[in-house]
């Protein structure tokens, strides 16, 4: 070919090119600009439009955000306070927000309206996998896009295994600088998954504790929620996604993970415990895990979870057995990752009746104790499971 052909193909393709990035680029404009009058969205949510006036990024690691969480469609129609926390309310604006709804349900106007204008991404996959679904659509999504994206802002090329993915719950209204916080978590961490609830394994653990430190003890799995309880930074075996997560594209096998993840194979309780699920997974790739107090500048509201009680109280996994759930899908991620090795993990399925009383004794709540007290069945489950097993 001769070289004045090869400078006519040459023009042409970074014609093509420009043109592209044009386009996309008027369509980037086209989704800000729709985003600014949203109008009313019904009778009973008030009308709401995109802050653009919010923090910038600047100073942060280029990349694409991305927020993820799902819902059931028995309370999809509950979730308006969440959603709006992290798409009106946050001192820096994620690139997407997905939501994955599970189960078969028309969508209230306000997700409708939302999505019309670009400011919610809805997926509905035909089959649940459990609440591992808050991550599991949004890897398969983010894995399938261009190998190499363009940040149109700033032009900047980024590698798409360093996209940022906030999961978390959809029954807690977030404060505004969750994202921003996260984000600046992960600037110092940048290796790790990074959240600001999380605890470490203890082994032969019974019950799942939280907000009180003098619970950080045998027989208790004990949850620090940054900023609260715990004012330093802490590297953890277990992170929780009610609070918050952010993880990166790149620490995961996206393949690998779905595989895992939709394997019919995986037990009923194991689908009922992402946060264990989740982190076994990245520990099995060795990915740090880091709960956060960003010194204590930080705080949610007051010191406290804001719950969305509606959606919090609709159709939720019951906690009553979670104690149950966590017990044994370490085990099964033990087992099935060959991880926590130094840690040892009771079998729920070999106790007694006598036993399983008891530790439902333990675990208070609507359980009723066999004639004895929560204090005397914590003794007696000792007695009859620890033996010489070091607390």
């Amino acid at each position: 070919m001769c070289s004045t052909e090869l400078a006519l193909n040459r023009s042409k393709y970074l014609a093509y090119v420009t043109i592209l990035l044009l386009f996309m680029g008027s369509i980037r404009i086209w989704k800000m600009s729709s985003q600014d009058d949203i109008g009313i969205i019904n009778d009973y949510y008030p009308a709401r439009s995109k802050n653009f006036t919010t923090t910038s990024s600047s100073g942060m690691s280029p990349g694409r955000l991305v927020i993820s969480l799902t819902t059931f469609a028995s309370r999809v129609n509950y979730i308006y306070p969440t959603l709006e926390s992290l798409i009106f309310n946050q001192t820096i604006n994620a690139d997407e927000v997905f939501l994955t709804i599970t189960g078969e349900s028309s969508l209230p106007e306000f997700v409708s309206n939302w999505t019309q204008q670009g400011l919610l991404t809805v997926l509905h996959p035909e089959k649940d996998y459990g609440s591992v679904e808050k991550i599991l659509r949004v890897l398969i999504h983010e894995s399938q896009s261009m190998p190499l994206r363009f940040h149109l802002a700033g032009k900047t090329p980024f590698l798409k295994e360093t996209t940022r993915i906030i999961y978390l719950d959809d029954d807690v209204i977030y404060p505004p600088r969750l994202v921003e916080s996260l984000l600046q978590a992960s600037e110092k961490y940048p290796d790790s998954a990074v959240a600001f609830s999380g605890c470490k394994l203890r082994s032969n653990f019974r019950q799942i504790a939280h907000s009180d430190v003098n619970k950080n003890r045998h027989p208790n799995l004990y949850f620090w929620l940054g900023g609260f309880d715990s004012h330093r930074d802490r590297v953890v075996d277990l992170v929780q996604g009610f609070t918050g997560v952010l993880v990166k594209l790149g620490f995961f096998n996206v393949s690998e993970f779905v595989d895992f993840a939709t394997d019919e194979k995986m037990p009923s309780y194991a689908r009922k415990s992402d946060d264990i699920v989740i982190s076994g997974y990245l520990e099995s790739r060795n990915v740090t895990k880091v709960v956060t107090s960003l010194q204590g500048n930080w705080s949610f509201e007051g010191n406290s979870v804001k719950l969305n009680t509606i959606a919090s109280s609709t159709d939720a996994l019951s906690s009553q057995g979670m104690h149950q759930n966590a017990m044994m899908t370490t085990l099964y991620m033990q087992r099935r990752f060959r991880i926590w090795r130094n840690f040892t993990f009771y079998n729920v399925s070999e106790f007694s009746e006598e036993v399983m009383k008891l530790l439902n004794c333990e675990a208070g709540g609507k359980f009723r104790c066999p004639g004895v007290s929560k204090a005397a069945a914590t003794k007696q489950l000792d007695k009859l499971l620890l033996n010489a097993t070091t607390l």
